[in-house]
C-alpha cells in the first residue's frame, strides 16, 4: 500500500492511504472469522460503523489509519498482520 503522510500540525500527522489492496483488506475478514467475531461485534466493541467496515471487506471503501488501529485492538493483533502485510527484508 501507498501512503501519503500529510503534517496536520506540529503534533499531529494524517495518514491517507491510496490504492489499498483489496487482497490486504480480505486479510481482515479472514482474521475476523478466524477470532469468531461477527461483523457486528467488531463494529461495536471499535466504535467503528458496521456499515464501514462491511465496505472494507467488500473493497467499497478505503479504511483510515485510526479506524484500521481500533479494529487491530478488538481483534488483539498487530496493524500489519490485520491487513495481511510482510515485512520485507
Amino acid at each position: 500500500a501507498c501512503a501519503r503522510v500529510t503534517p496536520f500540525s506540529a503534533n499531529s500527522l494524517i495518514i491517507c492511504f491510496c490504492d489499498f489492496p483489496a487482497d490486504e483488506i480480505q486479510a481482515m475478514r479472514k482474521a475476523r472469522k478466524a477470532k469468531g467475531y461477527s461483523l457486528e461485534a467488531v463494529a461495536y466493541i471499535s466504535g467503528v460503523s458496521f456499515t464501514t467496515i462491511a465496505q472494507w471487506e467488500r473493497d467499497e471503501r478505503t479504511p483510515i489509519l485510526a479506524n484500521l488501529i481500533s479494529v487491530a485492538d478488538v481483534l488483539q493483533m498487530p496493524l500489519d498482520e490485520l491487513v495481511g502485510r510482510t515485512v520485507p527484508k
